[in-house]
């Protein structure tokens, strides 16, 4: 996204700040450079959120992406792997916990979500964390913590 900040891809964003079709065209053009870059870096996963990426926006998985896509389905299909994650990189991190992952995405995406609105809305960063961190139940430096993870894509838990 050329930069309305998102873990689950805030996309209505530029739809309801009323965007030029040139400026839609170009936060599309990033937002896929952005989860290309991720996924040459290593970041299997990202090929996963560009497929979604294209089938909530309506737009055509493009090209590099397909092969990429069809190269994995062609691995797991052809039985040269016994599984979808390892046809396409794809592990939970060492230690990983469902429970843990579970309540993460409960609490911290909706804490983003609310200090993002609250942020549009005027507050301020301080008093944005205290109400953000009072509406869920965690302490302010905490909802601040997850608010940063989310909004530098460096949350503890994968996508």
């Amino acid at each position: 996204m050329a930069n309305p900040k998102r873990y689950a891809m805030v996309s209505q964003s530029w739809r309801s700040r009323g965007a030029t079709e040139a400026e839609a065209r170009e936060w599309l053009a990033a937002e896929l450079q952005r989860l290309a870059d991720r996924f040459t870096a290593g970041d299997s996963w990202a090929l996963f959120m560009a497929v979604d990426f294209c089938a909530r926006e309506k737009i055509p998985l493009p090209e590099w992406f397909a092969q990429r896509f069809r190269g994995g389905m062609n691995r797991y299909q052809s039985a040269e792997v016994r599984h979808l994650g390892e046809a396409f990189g794809i592990t939970r991190p060492k230690g990983w916990s469902h429970a843990a992952s579970k309540r993460w995405h409960q609490t911290a995406l909706p804490v983003f979500y609310w200090v993002e609105a609250a942020r549009e809305g005027g507050a301020t960063i301080p008093e944005v964390f205290e109400l953000a961190g009072k509406a869920a139940g965690i302490s302010s430096k905490l909802a601040e913590e997850y608010y940063y993870a989310i909004n530098s894509n460096q949350h503890p838990v994968k996508d």
